[in-house]
């Protein structure tokens, strides 16, 4: 054995201890690693490069005219080439192209391509209850991307650098006029897709804001009010009309709309309140959700007691008991048939209501309201057994367990209804509301409004 044999490990010790040594001595530093950039390709991104942001490539974008906009859907599935993203959105937003040129930076395009589907993209970045990240693949690996969060930083982007009075020229080129009944969601896409087409568009509504439900029922810590009035604003640089504060079949009938105009399209949407016709029901104190929410959005200041029980197991549960207590009620009370894993609700807005103090009582449903000198003094509740029948239909069936909760105000959030006593017997039809009036415009029908089979009377059934 040689000399070098034994004095090297004896060495290294020592310098490593001296290394040690010197360390914990020296006052304390960040080192960051690697010291130098490891070489990579510069086409390699990871296992999930997208395809097209930074290989050079065009961003893949999806689009094509309002009136070619489904065959190219049908025709993209049927050759299975959709993105799970833009299939999984009920308005086949392009969120694929829209992360794909956020990656490149450009949130203008961005913001333009997710628009081109959806009239309100800031509305999507706020209250969407994003059914694209849920089908996301990004989830196959780690989590799904924050679309709903991109469309929000689109807008804000778009906000800051394009938005100014005047920056959107009209798009009407045409003499045919189209009246449309409604300033909600619905009546405002019907819009931008005939303005693209070059139509004049007048929409009517009784409200003295455009917005539907958006304005009159979504609560304001929700959404921002400036938001959807900021992107209706476009919508009126476009070549959008608006009338408002003008009630269809009261201030103007459907007569004269369709002798003034050369198309009327009917897209009122489901803006009445539900309630279920259960003893008590008709009590001063017993509410439905969207009259409740309009009265609160609207700035009406409605009244509730100290104690609110909400019926209802979805977002809008959630939104009634959280303005109830910006009402002034001390305590709120959800009750529903679900179980926790089994809400319907999104769960950030069910933490939220967790957050500010709502109660919870899982598989209880409505049996009847306790009613003392005329005012709501309780509800009665019954224990859910189950929810469906063997078949998986609709069918809940309880036990004779109750318990009676103590409180003044009770709002039903559970479902909505349309109101469309304007249009009369002539709108109905066995598979969907259709005036059968002739048009003179190609291409458009001249009064349409669509419904759930759930909500026509028994005998208009199919």
């Amino acid at each position: 054995m040689k000399w070098d044999d034994l004095i090297r490990p004896w060495t290294s010790i020592a310098k490593g201890g001296a290394q040690s040594f010197r360390q914990l001595l020296s006052p304390p530093t960040t080192i960051f690693y690697p010291f130098e950039p490891a070489p990579l390709s510069p086409r390699w991104r990871g296992p999930l490069r997208l395809r097209g942001v930074m290989d050079g490539l065009e961003p893949p974008v999806t689009d094509a005219p309002p009136l070619e906009f489904n065959d190219l859907m049908n025709d993209l599935h049927d050759r299975q080439r959709i993105a799970p993203c833009q299939g999984g959105c009920p308005a086949n937003v392009d969120a694929r192209g829209q992360n794909a040129l956020v990656a490149a930076g450009r949130y203008i395009e961005a913001y333009n391509v997710v628009r081109r589907r959806n009239i309100l993209p800031a509305v999507l970045g706020y209250v969407c209850n994003n059914p694209c990240e849920d089908v996301c693949r990004r989830s196959y690996l780690d989590d799904p991307i924050a679309i709903r969060q991109l469309h929000r930083d689109c807008y804000e982007v778009y906000d800051r650098e394009v938005r100014y009075p005047g920056h959107l020229q009209s798009l009407v080129c045409r003499d045919e006029h189209v009246a449309i009944v409604g300033a909600g969601p619905a009546g405002l896409a019907v819009g931008y897709d005939l303005v693209q087409m070059g139509y004049r568009v007048s929409i009517y509504d009784r409200e003295r804001l455009p917005g539907g439900l958006l304005v009159t029922s979504v609560p304001l810590y929700r959404l921002d009010r400036e938001v959807v009035a900021k992107e209706i604003r476009d919508l009126e640089e476009m070549g959008i009309e608006f009338k408002l504060g003008v009630e269809v079949g009261k201030d103007v009938t459907l007569d004269e709309l369709r002798a003034t105009h050369d198309a009327v399209v009917v897209a009122v949407g489901y803006s009445g309140g539900r309630t279920l016709p259960l003893p008590g029901s008709e009590a001063p104190g017993v509410w439905s959700a969207l009259d409740f929410l309009y009265a609160y959005c609207m700035g009406k200041e409605p009244r509730v007691g100290p104690q609110v029980v909400t019926i209802g197991g979805g977002d809008v549960a959630a939104d009634c008991s959280r303005s109830s207590l910006r009402c002034g009620a001390t305590r709120s009370v959800i009750a529903m048939l679900e179980t926790e894993e089994e809400m319907p609700g999104q769960p950030i807005e069910m933490d939220g209501a967790h957050e500010e103090g709502v109660e919870f009582m899982h598989r209880w449903g409505p049996d009847s309201i306790v009613v003392e000198d005329g005012k709501v003094a309780g509800i009665k509740l019954k224990k859910v057994i189950s929810r469906f029948d063997e078949s998986g239909r609709w069918d809940p069936r309880f036990s004779d367990e109750t318990t009676m909760v103590p409180c003044d105000t009770v709002i039903f959030a559970v479902g909505q209804g349309l109101q469309i006593d304007f249009l009369g017997d002539r709108a109905w039809s066995s598979t969907r509301w259709v005036a059968p009036w002739s048009t003179r415009v190609p291409g458009t029908v001249e009064c349409l409004a669509f419904s759930s089979p759930a909500t026509w009377p028994p005998d208009r059934r199919p």
